[in-house]
C-alpha cells in the first residue's frame, strides 16, 4: 500500500518487486519479438530499415510556446532560482507510530527523536503535524485535529480529513461533499466538491465540482480557474502546473493559460531544481519513453530513457535522478538502476536492482537502494559508496529535510539517519510519515490523494 497523509504505509514491496518481475519478462519477450523482426526485415529489405537518427527525428518534440512579438527570439530567459521545498519526518519534534496489537488493538501515537512517547497510542489512525501543530486523527470512525498534547481542538465529526495548508486552511469531508474549515473548526468554504486538494503556496486549490472535471478555486471558495480538466495536480513552489486535457498533459500559469501546450502522455512537477520529467510521445506503441523538460518545454536531454512500470523520477535536489541502463551491450548494467545527472551522464553507475530517488528536499542527501545479490536495501551516498550495507527488506523513504529515512527490518518499521544510524529500533508495525516523503508519490498522481 502507497503511505498517504493520514494512512500508513504497509511496506508490501513485494507487489512493487512482483511486478517489475512481471514488466521484465514482458521486456525480454518484447525484445526477442524486435530482434526476430528486424532480422527478418534485414533479410528482406535491408534498405527499409530507418538509422537511429530518423527513428529517432519521429519523435514528438514538445511544442514550441509562442513569445511576445516584441521580444527576440534570441533573447535568453533569465535563470530561475530553485525553491527547495522543506519536509520533515519529525514535525515539531513528533512522529506518528502505530503499535503492536494489544488488548485495546492497533493505536496510533507519537514518539519523540528518542523513541519516547509524547501522546500515548490511543488514535485509530492520525498523521504528522502541520506546522500549526494541529494533526487529524481518527477515533470512532470520525476524523478530528489534536494539538500537541493530543488533545482534539477540533472534535472528531468529518468523514475524512487533511492538513492544514500554509494559509490555515484545511481540506474535509462530510457526507461525500468537501469543503475547507479554518484553524478554528469553522467551515469557510461550503461542501461542494466531490473531490478536494489542499492548498498550494500560491493559494489556490484543485477541485471537482461533479467528479469529472477539475478546476482551481482561490481562499474565498470562488473559481479562479474554472473546471475544464480531466486531471490535474496542484502548483507546486517551483513552478506552473501540470493538467491534462483530451488525455494529453500540459503545464499552465496561475490564470490556467497554458504555458506548455498538452502534447504529453504524462508530466510531473517541476522539481527542487526546476526540471520536470515529462512523458513524450513514444516512437511505438509498447514504448514508454521519457525526457526531461524545461519551463519553455523544451527537452533537456539528448536520449530518451525508458521508464519501469510507470515508475520515473525528476531531478533531486541535489541534480541527480535514479534512471534504468537500457545498454543491452553491457551486460552487467544492463536493466540495471544508476544515477543520471542534468547533462545525461551517469556519475553512479547501474547497477541497483532497484533505486529510491535522493532527496527533493535536501541537497545533503543519501538513498535507499536495493542489492541484486542480497535482494536487500542499503543505503548510499551521493558518490554511490554503502553508508549503510544492504540489511532492510525496504527503505521507506526518501530522506527528509532534518535528515531521516524510514526504513522496515524483521516486519517492523523504524528510523534511520543520513549517517546510517538507527535512531529508533525498528520495533514499530508502521510508522506515518509526510506523503511528500514517499519515492512513489508521483506514480498515477497518489501523492496529490492525500
Amino acid at each position: 500500500m502507497r503511505c498517504k497523509k493520514g494512512r500508513f504505509w504497509q511496506g508490501n514491496h513485494r507487489l512493487i518487486t512482483s511486478k517489475r518481475k512481471s514488466i521484465f519478462h514482458m521486456i525480454l519477450l518484447l525484445l526477442v519479438l524486435l530482434a526476430t523482426l528486424v532480422s527478418a526485415c534485414q533479410t528482406s529489405s535491408p534498405s527499409s530499415q530507418p538509422s537511429n537518427k530518423e527513428v529517432e527525428s519521429k519523435m514528438t518534440e514538445p511544442k514550441e510556446i509562442e513569445t511576445d512579438p516584441t521580444e527576440s527570439d534570441n533573447d535568453e530567459q533569465p535563470p530561475v532560482e530553485p525553491i527547495i521545498e522543506e519536509v520533515n519526518l519529525f514535525v515539531h519534534g513528533l512522529l506518528a507510530v502505530q503499535n503492536e496489537y494489544d488488548k485495546v488493538g492497533y493505536k496510533v501515537g507519537y514518539i519523540d527523536k528518542t523513541g519516547a512517547f509524547v501522546i500515548e497510542p490511543k488514535f485509530d489512525y492520525a498523521e504528522s503535524f502541520s506546522e500549526n501543530g494541529l494533526a487529524t486523527a481518527k477515533v470512532n470512525g470520525k476524523w478530528g485535529y489534536i494539538d500537541k498534547t493530543g488533545a482534539f481542538v477540533i472534535e472528531p465529526q468529518f468523514d475524512r480529513a487533511k492538513s492544514f495548508s500554509e494559509n490555515g486552511l484545511a481540506a474535509v469531508e462530510v457526507s461525500g461533499k468537501w469543503g475547507y474549515i479554518d484553524e478554528g473548526g469553522a467551515l469557510v468554504i461550503e461542501s461542494q466538491f466531490d473531490r478536494a486538494r489542499s492548498f498550494s503556496v500560491n493559494g489556490l486549490a484543485a477541485v471537482s465540482l461533479d467528479g469529472d472535471k477539475w478546476g482551481y478555486i482561490d481562499e474565498t471558495g470562488a473559481f479562479v480557474i474554472e473546471p475544464q480538466f480531466e486531471d490535474v495536480f496542484s502548483f507546486s513552489v517551483n513552478g506552473p502546473a501540470p493538467v491534462r486535457v483530451n488525455r494529453k498533459w500540459g503545464y499552465i500559469d496561475e490564470t490556467g493559460a497554458f504555458v506548455i501546450e498538452p502534447q504529453f502522455e504524462w508530466a510531473m512537477p517541476f522539481s527542487a531544481c526546476g526540471s520536470p520529467a515529462a512523458l513524450s510521445a513514444a516512437v511505438a506503441p509498447t514504448d514508454r519513453l521519457w525526457n526531461y523538460i524545461d519551463r519553455t518545454g523544451t527537452f533537456v536531454l539528448e536520449e530518451y530513457y525508458l521508464d519501469w512500470g510507470g515508475v520515473f523520477w525528476n531531478f533531486s535536489a541535489n541534480g541527480l535522478a535514479p534512471i534504468i541502463s537500457t545498454d543491452e551491450e553491457n551486460e552487467k548494467s544492463y536493466l540495471k538502476y544508476g544515477y543520471l545527472n542534468e547533462d545525461g551522464a551517469f556519475v553512479i553507475e547501474p547497477q541497483f536492482q532497484y533505486a529510491n530517488p535522493f532527496s527533493f528536499y535536501t541537497s545533503n542527501s543519501v538513498a535507499g537502494v536495493r542489492d541484486e545479490a542480497t535482494e536487500k536495501w542499503g543505503v548510499i551516498d551521493e558518490n554511490g559508496n554503502y553508508i549503510v550495507d544492504p540489511q532492510y527488506f525496504v527503505v521507506a523513504t526518501m530522506c527528509s529535510t532534518d535528515g531521516y529515512l524510514v526504513v522496515k527490518k524483521d516486519g517492523n518499521f523504524g528510523v534511520i539517519d543520513r549517517e546510517g544510524n538507527e535512531v529508533i529500533p525498528c520495533q514499530y508495525r508502521n510508522i506515518c510519515f509526510p506523503s511528500k516523503l514517499h519515492p512513489l508519490r508521483f506514480v498515477e498522481n497518489y501523492w496529490e490523494d492525500d
